[in-house]
Formats: structure tokens, sequence, C-alpha cells
């Protein structure tokens, strides 16, 4: 089938563009929503804003203090960071925990005295670089990478082709299905359900041809599977959802799978 017509399928079904979709090359039938560039982590004003924010819940005897410290040629000083940390949070604690102020930057770094650690910090993690060179008034650099995110991965099948993947997915996870279940389908006495639930746990994926070995009707198997869960089940990681969609008089099936 025309991979357009999967794209256009997925686009009528989001309500977005085909232009908005990108195929996934690791994986056939498979399309990205909206696939695009972004850096993780949080930029130079993000560190400058909440140090700036920090500075004015402290003294300016406070502020020469950390200064001082950070001035310090050897970070071996761990004793005088420890005073002069626990100092400064319990005069926080004490004297600013009804600053808005101090909520503010307790909303953005979740504990305003995480900023007071990461400033007198000895670790070697640009996080931390930028919250000292912020505090003292230095050049915060851009370190944040790339990273490709998107709206939503999804698989475009048709009906055939989605038999086709439930069953192989079936067949490759036959350890995850419950005791009872692969007794119905074997030769076993239900009293062997401890035992092959017992063997499933200890090895895992690692029991998947044994368990296959234990079915007298492949085919059977999988296709009470597929009735009794559905095939998204077994397609869609995301949410169970199978959507039908009809595009050019081809119907298709439509998983999100992330």
């Amino acid at each position: 089938m025309d991979e357009q017509v999967r794209k256009e399928a997925l686009a009528k079904y989001l309500g977005c563009e085909a232009e908005d979709l990108e195929e996934n090359e690791y994986r056939d039938n498979c399309f990205s929503v909206n696939p695009r560039e972004r850096k993780q982590g949080e930029p130079p004003s993000y560190y400058i804003e909440i140090v700036n924010q920090f500075k004015t819940l402290l003294t300016p005897e406070q502020i020469e203090q950390i200064k001082e410290y950070l001035g310090l040629n050897s970070y071996d000083q761990s004793i005088e960071r420890d005073k002069l940390y626990y100092s400064i949070e319990k005069y926080l604690k004490q004297n600013k925990a009804d600053n808005p102020t101090y909520s503010a930057i307790k909303a953005k770094a979740l504990y305003v005295e995480n900023v007071l650690y990461h400033i007198l910090s000895d670790e070697d993690r640009d996080f931390v670089k930028s919250y000292k060179n912020a505090f003292l008034g230095l050049p915060v650099e851009d370190n944040r990478e790339y990273m490709t995110v998107d709206d939503g991965e999804y698989l475009i099948l048709t009906d055939e082709e989605a038999d086709e993947e439930a069953e192989e997915y079936i067949k490759s996870s036959l350890w995850a299905f419950n005791a009872s279940f692969i007794i119905e389908h074997s030769d076993l006495p239900w009293e062997a359900q401890e035992m092959i639930l017992s063997y499933q746990e200890d090895r895992c994926e690692e029991a998947n041809e044994t368990i296959g070995a234990l079915i007298t009707d492949m085919e059977e198997f999988v296709e009470d599977a597929i009735g009794a869960d559905g095939r998204a089940h077994f397609l869609n990681t995301y949410d169970d959802e199978e959507n039908e969609i009809t595009v050019n008089g081809e119907t298709l099936y439509i998983y999100r799978i992330n």
C-alpha cells in the first residue's frame, strides 16, 4: 500500500496535515507526529532569574560569605561549606518562609535550599556551574543538548497486517501470558499452573520457547488471545485502543505505540 495513503489516514484521524507526519525509519508502517528538535534542560535565563530571586532572600553579609567561599582555591573546605549551608538554611526557614519570593523559587526548584546547595556544591556538572556563575555574575553558558521529541507514534495497518503483527507479538510474548490461559491450550493438568508460573517468573523471556512447546494448537491460542483482549492489547502500547478509518476506499487500523 502507498505510504501516502497511510499518512493521509493518520492525518485525518488526528486532524492534522500529512506534512506533520514523518515515517519512522526503524519500523515499517509507523509514523511520528510533529517530530522536532528541542533543547533539553533549562536555559541560562532560568538560572539567572532564580539565583537573582534567591539573592533577595539573603542578607548582604550572607552574599559576601558565599562569594568568599566560592573564591577559595579548593573545595575541600567541607566543614566550612556545611556550616555556611546550615546557617543560611536555618535563616531562610525562620525568616523568609512566608516571603512571596520564597514561594516563587520553591515552585521552580521544589526546595529553596536546593538553590543554595547547588551554589555551594563541588560537583563538576553543567547545571551546578550555571548556578555558581549566575550567583557570581559571570556568563552562564547554554549547555543544553538537542533531542528529538514528538507528539506520539502510530502504527497504521491494514486488517491483514494487524492480524499478522498481533500474531507475531503474541508468539514472542508467550512467557507473559497467564498460566491458566496456557494450561487451557496445553495437555497439562490444572495442577501444573503453579509450576508454569514459577518457571515464568524465574526465566522471564527465556521461558518463551518452552512455553511455546507446551501449547498444542498455536493458531487457536493466537485466535483466543485476540478474541479475549483484542488486537489493540498487543499492538497499542499506549492506551489499548484500535481506531478504524477509511481513506480512498481503503480501511486502515491505527494504533498508538507511545
